[in-house]
């Protein structure tokens, strides 16, 4: 398969709106899915918010990690 635009290779579909999309159509990338420019422009704030909310939860992972082995060498 070839994409319309470009004539190239396809990498996948945009995930919103299905167009298939080469390495130049992908204009974002979130947990390996593609969009294309349009529909990467109307997500761009939600993936944001989503891409924040995961750096969150990782971080008090992180800390919760942390408090445990300081615990279990009681390093209080």
């Amino acid at each position: 398969m070839r994409c319309e635009q470009h004539g190239k290779a396809v990498q996948g579909h945009c995930q919103w709106c299905g167009k298939l999309l080469c390495k130049q159509c992908v204009a974002k990338s979130h947990n390996g899915k593609l969009f294309c420019d349009k529909c990467g422009e109307d997500l761009a704030p939600t993936l944001r918010t989503i891409q924040l909310k995961q750096i969150r939860e990782e971080a008090a992972t992180q800390d919760r990690r942390a408090t445990v082995e300081r615990i279990l060498r009681r390093e209080f």
